[in-house]
């Protein structure tokens, strides 16, 4: 899965990588990470992380990060996003590349002017190139009864809208990783953004540490069963 993550930041907002977000926790700047969390058995592992320093550079570091992990030797079984990470490019990228994805798509004027046929494919025209061209999809709606809330996804999996939305159902968990990984976010009052940074990396490391700490512990307390 793939998602973004701030850190919020209280200081002098022409600093260094310093970015404007949502209002939260008295600041409405601060230091944003792109990171792709592995979700497996249930835990969610920190896989990645790349520093954002502009949202129009967010295909460039989704490709980077993609490419980085791959080099490392994992696979990736299906890759899951929010809207935020809707674009064709992207799109075009992971098919090209045979990934498959789940991508929650917005809803958008564009968008709704489509009549999109369930679980079908239909053709999506893009002039984000320099000349337009015809990028071709899946769009499956799901609606999911717990929420009462009407998904849209963009996809290449040929599974149907209910087990579409269960598996991007897993990536709900990545908000509770962050929080657990802020936890373990040393405080500085230092504006130096190689100092954060380093900071923000250990404490990735000691989240991912507890991570297989609690599964390891978890595996010894079933063979003693």
């Amino acid at each position: 899965a793939l998602d973004w993550h701030d850190v919020m930041y209280y200081g002098d907002r022409n600093d260094d990588m310093v970015l404007g977000t949502q209002h939260k926790n008295g600041s409405n700047y601060a230091f944003q990470y792109m990171t792709a969390v592995a979700l497996v058995s249930g835990k969610r592992v920190i896989l990645g992380v790349v520093p954002i320093n502009q949202r129009k550079d967010i295909y460039q570091l989704v490709i980077k990060l993609i490419s980085k992990i791959r080099k490392s030797g994992i696979s990736i079984r299906y890759l899951t996003t929010d809207k935020g990470f809707f674009d064709t490019r992207l799109i075009e990228f992971l098919d090209s590349r045979g990934i498959k994805f789940i991508i929650h798509m917005p809803k958008n004027k564009r968008i709704k002017q489509k009549k999109l046929p369930i679980g079908r494919r239909f053709v999506y025209t893009t002039n984000s190139h320099k000349r337009p061209k015809q990028i071709s999809f899946n769009v499956v709606v799901a609606y999911d009864e717990i929420k009462k809330q009407k998904y849209l996804f963009a996809t290449n999996i040929s599974y149907n809208p209910n087990t579409i939305l269960s598996l991007f159902r897993k990536r709900w968990g990545i908000e509770t990783s962050y929080r657990v990984s802020n936890e373990f976010l040393a405080r500085t009052t230092s504006k130096n953004y190689t100092i954060r940074m380093f900071l923000y990396m250990f404490a990735v490391l000691m989240y991912n540490l507890w991570v297989l700490m609690n599964y390891f512990y978890e595996i010894f307390k079933l063979q003693e069963m």
